[in-house]
Parts: structure tokens; sequence; C-alpha cells
């Protein structure tokens, strides 16, 4: 924030408000006026000339409407000016009324020549310093000129029969005395109250610059806290540059803001995001390392005042076109290497105090460690890739002679290549069952490490859900019935159709019900719920089978894992199928929950939206 910026105070509002407080007072004022007349006409049977003090209350009530209704007309008045002038001209008019009742109230010997005083206390509460002095010494001249036109008889004298008894309104030495001390007392209780009001403005004017630095302080802090929740909630580098640009950009209230990085040879800057700055400027030319505000690249923040004369800017034309005025670069430093720069470009020339050169320093840091954590997760799935790539490279090489061994082994058992004995037969057979084991597995390899961006940009097939599940429960009636599992199935009636890639549904069911049956003892159940909600679509199969301890309910979605328990049921398995099943649900952008509990069963629940499920009026 700049000083000038500091030093602007709201004004207008205080001013508004002490306005209406001076409207309503008049108001009481008036009243007062009237009940004192009355009081002292029928209580103190003081004469008082009624009807010219009425005439003065009717003339202050219509201007204090005026006043009233003209302050409501600048409600959305911002100008300090207009609200001073109209304050000087209430005050102004106040101490004219004040006049003509010190005159129908025995001029120089009025009592009412002391609410002067009061009013003159608020003159320096509503005023500017420089009329400070111009109301009292209006106050002085106003009542001078009442005693010497009484005096000189130019106007008649009231006098208050009762309450003074020798009247002095033509003693010129009483005058004098009397003028003297009044304008003595004004000026010196005006000069304490307006003593006391300036340095309770000075005050109020250091705690609102004191609330707004809280304010930036606070503005800050809280967009340190939002990049730093982004930057831990994403690794995607281009979203999170991109974030830092504009926050920073808003916060410190600049014209724009950039990232550059260095590039591998570490002589040039790359830009890695902006906001507030064109295409043209970004596109000016190479940003060179040795060229560009060096002293950043050497761990120094860099402040330039005047980019069009200091050297160390490398574009300052360009700079100039752009409405650039000044620069402050950070360096981005993550363990002691600098990776890049932080810039801040204003349209208005700027002077970087240390607060705001903070403030950058501390948004480069936590740019920084986003950066490393964003190449060091492009480097996991760069490796991740790779390892899928050798995955699906080795199961392919793999599967062609599995199938061929298999295939001779089924040749010989059924007697193709003559008589075996049965000895020969069993080892055969159990060579034949880990053949299937190994393919199963040459398979799941091959699921688990295809390249996600190839299977959703393939072509995509609709694909009933129910008919799907029909096909797959026909594949395992066998070993159901073998088992005596009952099954219970519920679909609606309407078809639900997926754009899938082929054979996606039928891998997830194959896996989902085909556990169930692997780990549900004989005469258990099993029951698939398809049902369609308002805003998805959700599949539910449960068992009645082995369960899932809680120790193994968080890692049941790893590949390779199996639960204890599944392990010393069935020898044989992956531990592949379920992580295929979450990588198909997500993969349509689903979601996948389980709910388990050893020795009573398990509940696997599948929610897809409904934007990728289509309701057809009929079967495909």
């Amino acid at each position: 924030m700049t000083q000038n910026n500091l030093s602007h105070l709201p004004v207008e509002e205080e001013l508004r408000g002490r306005i209406f407080w001076l409207i309503r007072l008049r108001w009481v004022a008036l009243a007062g006026i009237l009940v004192s007349v009355s009081l002292t006409e029928h209580i103190f049977h003081i004469p008082l000339p009624e009807r010219e003090i009425y005439l003065v209350s009717l003339g202050i009530f219509l201007c204090n409407a005026i006043f009233f209704l003209y302050l409501k007309r600048l409600e959305r008045c911002n100008s300090a000016k207009i609200f001073s002038r109209f304050a000087f001209i209430q005050i102004l008019l106040d101490w004219l009324a004040l006049t003509f009742l010190i005159h129908y109230t025995g001029g120089i010997e009025s009592p009412v020549i002391l609410f002067f005083f009061f009013h003159a206390l608020i003159s320096s509460i509503l005023l500017s310093p420089k009329n400070f002095y111009l109301q009292p010494t209006l106050g002085v001249f106003l009542v001078g000129m009442v005693a010497i036109l009484e005096y000189k008889e130019v106007i008649g004298h009231v006098t208050l029969s009762g309450f003074i008894t020798n009247s002095h309104y033509q003693n010129p030495i009483y005058i004098f005395g009397i003028l003297f001390f009044f304008a003595t007392a004004l000026y010196v209780s005006t000069y304490l109250s307006t003593s006391i009001i300036k340095k309770l403005r000075e005050r109020n004017k250091e705690l609102i610059n004191l609330k707004r630095v809280a304010e930036d302080a606070y503005q800050r802090i809280q967009t340190l806290y939002s990049l730093n929740n982004t930057i831990s909630s994403t690794l995607d580098l281009e979203e999170v540059l991109g974030l830092v640009a504009r926050k920073t950009a808003e916060v410190m209230n600049v014209k724009g803001c950039s990232v550059r990085l260095l590039d591998q040879t570490r002589k040039r800057l790359e830009l890695g995001a902006s906001y507030g700055l064109s295409e043209e400027y970004l596109q000016k030319g190479p940003v060179d390392a040795d060229k560009s505000l060096t002293e950043a690249l050497k761990g120094k923040p860099v402040s330039v005042l005047d980019v069009t004369k200091d050297p160390r800017v490398q574009y300052p034309e360009e700079a100039k076109r752009e409405g650039i005025a000044s620069m402050l670069a950070v360096p981005l430093v993550f363990r002691e290497e600098v990776i890049g720069t932080l810039r801040i470009h204003t349209a208005k020339p700027r002077d970087f105090d240390s607060e705001e050169t903070e403030f950058a320093s501390a948004i480069a840091r936590a740019v920084s460690i986003a950066i490393t954590n964003a190449k060091a997760y492009k480097k996991v799935l760069e490796f991740d890739k790779a390892r899928s790539r050798f995955m699906m490279m080795v199961a392919h090489e793999m599967r062609a002679p599995v199938t061929a061994i298999q295939g001779i082994l089924r040749t010989i058992l059924d007697g193709y290549l003559g008589e075996i004995s049965p000895r020969q037969k069993e080892l055969l057979s159990r060579a034949e069952s880990r053949t299937y084991s190994f393919l199963a597995l040459i398979n799941d390899l091959l699921d688990l490490g295809a390249d996600e961006t190839e299977l959703v940009e393939s072509k995509l097939s609709p694909t009933s859900i129910r008919d799907t599940l029909g096909k797959v429960l026909g594949l395992l009636g066998l070993k159901m019935k073998e088992k005596n599992i009952e099954i219970e199935v519920e679909t609606p009636e309407t078809p639900l159709i997926i754009s899938e890639v082929e054979g996606d549904m039928e891998k997830l069911f194959t896996n989902l019900i085909g556990n169930a049956v692997k780990y549900t003892a004989s005469n258990g159940k099993i029951s698939v719920r398809i049902g369609i909600e308002d805003k998805s679509i959700k599949i539910v199969v449960s068992d009645t089978g082995i369960g899932i301890s809680s120790e193994d309910l968080p890692h049941i979605f790893e590949e390779f894992y199996r639960t204890k328990n599944a392990r010393m049921l069935e020898r044989e398995g992956t531990g592949l199928g379920l992580s295929i099943v979450k990588r198909i649900v997500e993969r349509y952008d689903g979601k996948i929950s389980v709910e388990s509990e050893p020795n009573k069963g398990t509940t696997f629940t599948i929610i897809f939206p409904r934007n990728k499920v289509k309701i057809s009026p009929a079967s495909p």
C-alpha cells in the first residue's frame, strides 16, 4: 500500500454523521428556546418580546427543516468540500440567530451570550482548521455590533425587568469590559478546544491508518493461506502459477504479475504464467538471464522505480508501451538454488517498501515449493507410464507362449497324442490349472498397464448395463450352482446405456461378483442392485462372505494387495481385481466405496453420474 492511500481518510462519512448530530441538536435547542420563553414569562414574570423571539424560532425551524432535507439529498455525495461548506453555512446562520436572540433578551447584558461559547466548541468539531478562528471572530463582531448599535440607540434595547436592576448597555466601560472578556474567553476556549480536536483527529487518523495496515496484512495472510491451500491441493503447475499471478496482482493493487522460470540451460527465463499483461508484451522477445534484472537471479529482490531509465531492464521501450512504470522482481529459490523470478509490474511509479518486498518474497517461497512438487510429480507420472509400458510389453510377450502351452496341455489331456497314465494326467491337470491362473494374471496386468489417455481417446461403444450383468451372471452361474449360492438381482425396467471402452463393464461385474462367489461359503447369498437416483446411477454388490477386517479395508484397492483371510481361503489370486475395478469406475467419473465386517459379508457401492449413463426408453 502506498503512502497516498494511507493518508486518505473516510472524512465524508464522519462529516455526514456530525452534521446530522448538529441538526438533531438544533431541534433540541429550538424546543429549549420555546420552553425558556414560556418559563421566563409565566414563572419568573420577566417580560420578553415574545413575538420577535417566536419569529426567530420560526426562522430556525424552517432553516433546520431545509438543512435536514438537503442532507438527505447528500446521502450519495462523497465530497468532503460540500459537507464542510454545508456545515459552515449552518454555523454561520446559527450565529446570526444567536445574535438576534441576544438582542431580544437584553443585548450586551443577555445571559444568552454564554451560548456563543457552546457554539464555538461545535465549530471546532465540525469545521476545518483554517476556519477555527473565523467563527469566534464573527461572534465577537456580531455581539460588538449589537452592543454598539444599542449604545448609539440605532436599535432599541430590551431591558430584562426583574432580572437586571441597573441597565449598563450605555456604559462604555461596561461594554468594553464585557466585550474584552467575551472575546478573550471565546478565543481561549476555541484555542483549547481546537488543540484537543487536532490531537483527537491525529489519533483517529493513526487508528484508521493502523486499521488499514492491519486489514492489508490480514488480506495478505489470507492470500498466502489461499495459495498454500491451492498448492497443497493440486500438482497442476499451470493452474498454480496462474492463480499466484492473479492473486499477487490483486492484493498488491498493481497492473500485472508474471512468473518466469529458468530453462535447462539457465540462460533464459521462460514464461510460466502472467496476469494483467498483454500478449504483445509477453512475446516481446527472449528474456535473457544475464540481461534482465540479473540481481534477482543471484537471490536478491530487485526494485526498479523507472523502467525507462534503469539499465537493468532488458526491454525498456516495450515496457513503456505496455504502460509499466515500476517493477519488483523477487527470486524463486529452492534448496539454495534460484529457479526463476516472480515479477510485479505497476502502472504508476512506485517505490516498493520492505513490507511489500517481504510479502512478494513469501509468495515466491511458496511458488518455489509448488514448482518443485509439480516437477517431482511429473517425473513420478513419467516413471509410472514407463512402468506401465514395460508391464504391457512383458505381458504381451508372455501371453502368446502361455496360451500355446495351455493349448498343448489340453491336447495331451484330451488324448490326441496317445494314452497317458493317471499320474501323468494329474500332473498335467495341475500344470493346466497353473497356466489358467498365469493367463488370468497376464490379462489383469494388461488391463492395469493400459494407458488411461489412450483408453479415453479410443472409440467408445454404447453398452447395456443390464445385458452386461446378465452375461457375467451366466458365466459365473455354474460356480454359484456348485456352491448353492442364492443370487438376488434387482434392476430398473428402463434400460441403462453407458458409452464405454469395450469390455469395461464386463470386467467390473466379473471382478466384483467373481470375488463375491469366490469368498462366499456354500449356501450363502449374493445380491446385485442397480437403481436410478436424482443425479446418479447406483450399483450395489453385496455378499454374505468372509468379509474384510478394518486393518485391510484401507488397502483393498491397492495393486497386488490381498487380505489375510482371502489368502488363507484361496492361495491363488493376483490382488489386482479391485484395483482394476477402481480404475474403471474413476474412468467414468464415478466413485466406489466399501463396507464390510469379518464373517458377515461385504458391500461395494458404485456411483456413476447421470451424465455418463443414458436412460433409454427402449432396449438397445
